[in-house]
């Protein structure tokens, strides 16, 4: 949700396919990209641009966190698991993918 804001000089964000994308980049565009650290990524959306957080479980979730990545762009959200520093008292919970798929089984 980040690369929406049209004032911003932020680029290309990549998520679980080091050290692929950076080498596309660098083969395709000649660029260089650097990159932040994920804690740092994720407490500047929080402040700034999501509306809230989705709570997921990476370890019993991970086949569909690029489900998760694109409902979190539909709903201006990050995805956030219940040990993140980032959940505080106000921080809005827009959707809670551990309880609605609870029942979710791999085929």
């Amino acid at each position: 949700i980040e690369n929406r804001n049209a004032s911003s000089s932020n680029g290309v964000y990549t998520v679980l396919n080091e050290p692929y994308d950076s080498e596309w980049l660098k083969d395709l565009y000649g660029v260089q990209p650097m990159f932040t650290d994920i804690d740092a990524f994720l407490s500047q959306c929080v402040a700034t641009t999501a509306t809230g957080y989705i709570r997921y479980n990476y370890t019993l979730q991970q086949d569909i966190v690029p489900n998760l990545l694109t409902l979190a762009a539909v709903l201006d959200a990050v995805l956030l698991q219940d040990d993140s520093p980032l959940i505080v008292n106000d921080a809005l919970l827009v959707f809670d993918a551990i309880e609605t798929f609870r029942h979710l089984t791999v085929l």
